[in-house]
């Protein structure tokens, strides 16, 4: 099998790499000058082109590595950290999430906040 994605080294542009994707031509730079850390992100290029299902396991992996809630926690869990960080933008947050009883604590919360 034909590998989709290739490495080039470009010496006018400061010997930097760049991966050429062979069925567009599109040239993307590596931002790299290291040939180890190049060749390394395009054969991981080439793999998830090859096994996409092996390449999301590898991702939940890493994500579990780094995060030991990522497998229970829910998407309302990560709107709800978000919500209170700006008065405008909270609100259009928990307009999203669908709550009467949080979009009432937020304006009750917001008057509150600005009466001191």
């Amino acid at each position: 099998m034909k590998t989709r994605y290739r490495l080039i080294r470009r010496g006018i542009r400061g010997d930097r790499f760049y991966c050429v994707d062979t069925t567009t031509g599109k040239r993307t730079s590596l931002r790299t000058a290291s040939a180890d850390d190049a060749r390394q992100i395009v054969e991981a290029r080439n793999n998830s082109e090859r096994q996409p299902v092996l390449n999301l396991q590898i991702a939940k992996a890493y994500l579990a590595g780094t995060d030991n809630g990522i497998a229970t926690r829910t998407w309302q869990t990560g709107s709800r950290g978000g919500c209170f960080c700006e008065q405008r933008s909270g609100l259009y947050w928990l307009l999203a999430l669908g709550s009467a009883s949080a979009i009432t604590g937020f304006i009750e919360l917001c008057s509150w906040a600005q009466s001191r």
